[in-house]
Order: structure tokens, then C-alpha cells, then sequence
């Protein structure tokens, strides 16, 4: 067999496990429950403006930029159910970062290289492989790095077309804001080498489909915030530094080392077209964990290139393009979304992870509601669940609630001294929270408050007054 057509068919195989794993995995992210009933909400009334679900922000001005997903997710959740429309998501956003990295790769002519960069990529990517909006991201990036690679053929559709990408991106996902940067960079470095600014005006566009959305300019506000380092940034594990401790950290870190090591070793100097977007997005991924992922989407090509230049340095013999190869990525794609919309796959919740005995129970035996205080991670699942009766305090919307709100959270979390006080002034009815002994702190303070649990079983306690 032609190595060429090896090494595609191998990059398919692996693309198609990870399919697989995207349709089958159970659903881990409980935001993904608050992301449904936003889209059940914004189908009634319109995309909102301020925060309709909390007790504590309620009324205050919230920036919806994940309108689109929620949305569609909301709409899917009709045809297959929400754990079915939360496996159509990920195949469909996920599905299609990856077929455009395959074939990204496929066009830097890295041939057997690029299997391994691959393997690199998906474990890389792995940790945002879940039902949630920022595979818009993921594939947002793919897609600019798939549309260099066909540039440096001569291809210039893919880049030009890129404002529409941007269109529908800014409505899925803030991400946009920064994946228009990294374009602009890009269109930067690609005229500084053509001394031609051929992508101005693509790169323009795409600023004002930024603005062509629900939100508006409060959309690049918005995409300012975490570098306030405020409460909602401070408090949020999303936005912490990388974890050295995942496998996906290494991977990333081996695709970013692997580029300059291999220009040097053939002797290359890299171009401003693709040093420009990486050293641009570098310090995100440097500084937070969420961004690790979108750098090694950006580099693969780049260090699949630069590694087959320094193992054929006189003739690659992976350099010749041939489309039909190049698209089986997207056929495998088209294939298992077929497969998927057929069968409607529908992955249970992770075992052991939601609260759905407590949360029930509560429902049950407080019918009337109230405000619920539900930890950090299951304010989502809890207001999927129980709104309207009963309001969370806090949920996944890290944005939509004023740093007063996550002081007074941390400080009731970690049971401070006033933590009874914060309660009252609050008006907190009910207190969802691990049984686990490593949560016990802000339980045996309720016990000290004289409150009392409800409903307990090994996952949640429902506490009440």
C-alpha cells in the first residue's frame, strides 16, 4: 500500500475512535443543564439581556454570548432528548475540529509524521471534549488552521470565507473574539511575507460579525473580563494556570517543543504567517488551562511540517496533494453524524457525579421552592431541574453574577466566620452539597447553625433550616 494512503487511512481510524468516544462518553459537565434551560428560555422570549434564573443576580445585565448553542441544543433536545442532543453536539462541533486538523495535517504534507501528531492532537484536545460550547472554539481555531495550510497551496477560498466562519462562531461562543485575533495575526504575517494585504478585508469582516450579534460591542467587553483577574475569574477552574499533572499538558507541550527543535534540525527559519497567531495565542495558553488545548490545534501543522522537513530534507515525498485523499477526515465525519441522527445515541450522566436522588427528593418534599444554594458545579443540573420553584444562588454563568456574589459563595463555601450571616442576609432556604468527607467543612457548619439534611444519600445532602 502507498504510504500516502496509509498514513490517511490511519489518521481515519483514529478519527473515527474519536468519534466514538465523542458520541459515547458520559455527560460530565453539568453547565451543560443551565445551557439547556437558557435555550429553552431564549426560545420563548427572545436572547436575554439580564439574568432570569438566579435570586442572587437576578435582574443584573448578563451577556449571553453562547446564544447560538444554547439554542440549538434546546432544539435538538426535542429530536433526541438532552443527553441525545448533548452527543450530536459533540460529534457535530468536536467531529469537525478534528477532521479539520486530519486534514490540515494531510495538506503540510507530513505524511507518516502526521499520524503522530494526530495521536498528539486528540490527547491534547481531550480534556474539552464535552457538551459544552467551547467546541465552537476548538473548531473555530481548526478551521483557521486548516485554511492556512490550503494558503500555503495557493488556495485562497478557505481564508477569504472566513467572516462567515466568524458569523456563526460569535453566536456560539465568545471564543470568536479571540479567534478573530489570531486570524488577524495570521493576515498580518501573510502580508508582511506577499508585501500584499490580501486578507485585509476578509480579516475586517470578520471584526464586524463580531458585532453582528445579539450582544453587540458588549461581546468584545465581555471577552475582556478574564484579564481583569477579578472574583469571577479568580474563583473559576476554567481560568486557572495548566494542570503539569495531565497527560494533555505534556502532549501540547511535546507539539510546541517539536516545532522550533525541528526548524532548527532543518535548518529553517519559521514564517511570520505562522509565528505570528502561536506567539499571539501563547500567553492564554501559558496562563490558562482552557487555551492549552486550542494552542496544539495551532501548532500540529506547523510541527508535522517542520518534522518532515528535518526527516526529508532534500525531497518529501508526502508533498504532492491529492483532495480525495485529504477528504476522507470529512467523510468520516458526514458518515458518523449520519449514523448518529439514525440511532439518536443518547450516553448516560457519570456515575456517581450528579446529585438526581437529592435533587429529586428536594423537589418532592419542597414543592413551593425557594433559593437553593447548590455548590459551584451543580448550580446548572440543580437549575435545569428545579427553576422555577427553586432559584439557584450560583451556577456555571461565572459572568453573569457580580463579584460580591462570589465573594459571599467562597466565603459560605469555606465556612468563614460569618458564613451563617451570609446565609441570612441572603435568604438561603436549602444548601445542595457533596456527602463526600473531603466537602465536609461548610456541613458541619450548618450543623453548628442548626440547619438539618433533608434528603442524603452517597453523591448529595439537600440541607434545610
Amino acid at each position: 500500500m502507498n504510504a500516502r494512503p496509509a498514513a490517511a487511512l490511519a489518521m481515519g481510524v483514529l478519527l473515527a475512535l474519536a468519534l466514538l468516544v465523542l458520541a459515547r462518553s458520559p455527560i460530565g459537565d453539568p453547565d451543560y443543564f443551565w445551557h439547556l434551560a437558557a435555550g429553552r428560555w431564549s426560545a420563548v422570549h427572545g436572547v436575554p439581556r439580564t439574568d432570569p434564573f438566579s435570586f442572587t443576580a437576578n435582574g443584573a445585565p448578563w451577556v449571553a454570548h453562547e446564544w447560538g448553542f444554547e439554542r440549538l441544543v434546546a432544539t435538538l433536545e426535542r429530536f433526541a432528548g438532552a443527553r441525545g442532543a448533548a452527543a450530536l453536539w459533540r460529534v457535530a462541533a468536536g467531529g469537525l475540529a478534528l477532521a479539520l486538523v486530519a486534514s490540515a495535517l494531510q495538506l503540510a504534507g507530513a505524511g507518516p509524521v502526521g499520524v503522530a501528531v494526530f495521536a498528539l492532537v486528540l490527547a491534547a484536545t481531550r480534556p474539552l471534549w464535552s457538551e459544552r460550547p467551547h467546541l465552537a472554539t476548538l473548531a473555530g481555531l481548526a478551521f483557521i488552521a486548516w485554511a492556512s495550510e490550503r494558503w500555503r497551496r495557493g488556495s485562497r477560498g478557505a481564508a477569504f470565507a472566513f467572516p462567515l466562519v466568524a458569523l456563526a462562531w460569535a453566536n456560539l461562543h465568545g471564543g470568536a473574539v479571540l479567534g478573530v485575533a489570531l486570524y488577524g495575526a495570521w493576515a498580518v504575517g501573510a502580508a508582511w511575507e506577499e508585501k500584499r494585504w490580501r486578507l485585509a478585508v476578509p480579516a475586517a469582516l470578520a471584526v464586524l460579525a463580531l458585532l453582528a450579534t445579539p450582544n453587540g460591542a458588549a461581546l468584545l467587553a465581555f471577552a475582556l473580563r478574564p484579564l481583569r483577574g477579578d472574583e469571577m475569574v479568580s474563583g473559576n477552574p476554567d481560568w486557572g494556570p495548566p494542570e503539569l499533572w495531565r497527560a494533555s499538558t505534556w502532549c501540547t507541550l511535546a507539539l510546541a517543543l517539536a516545532w522550533p527543535a525541528c526548524l532548527a534540525l532543518a535548518r529553517r527559519r519559521p514564517l511570520p504567517s505562522e509565528w505570528l497567531p502561536a506567539l499571539a495565542l501563547l500567553p492564554f495558553a501559558l496562563t490558562q488551562r482552557r487555551a492549552l488545548p486550542l494552542f496544539a490545534v495551532l501548532v500540529a501543522p506547523l510541527a508535522a511540517r517542520a518534522a518532515t522537513l528535518a526527516l526529508y530534507k532534500k525531497y518529501n515525498p508526502y508533498e504532492t496533494y491529492n483532495p480525495y485523499i485529504s477528504g476522507a477526515p470529512a467523510a468520516t465525519l458526514a458518515a458518523t453524524l449520519l449514523v448518529c441522527v439514525a440511532f439518536r445515541p443518547s450516553p448516560p450522566l457519570e456515575a456517581g457525579f450528579f446529585p438526581v436522588a437529592a435533587v429529586g427528593c428536594l423537589g418532592a418534599a419542597r414543592p413551593a421552592g425557594g433559593n437553593l444554594l447548590a455548590v459551584y458545579h451543580w448550580g446548572g443540573y440543580a437549575e435545569d431541574a428545579l427553576w422555577p420553584a427553586w432559584r439557584p444562588f450560583i451556577d456555571g454563568r461565572a459572568d453573569a453574577f457580580p463579584d460580591d456574589v462570589h465573594a459571599d459563595y467562597r466565603a459560605i463555601a469555606e465556612a468563614a466566620p460569618d458564613a451563617g450571616a451570609r446565609l441570612d442576609r441572603r435568604r438561603v432556604d436549602a444548601v445542595l452539597w457533596p456527602s463526600a468527607p473531603e466537602w465536609s467543612t461548610l456541613p458541619d457548619a450548618l450543623v453548628k447553625l442548626g440547619w438539618r439534611p433533608l434528603c442524603r444519600d452517597p453523591v448529595a445532602t439537600a440541607w434545610v433550616r
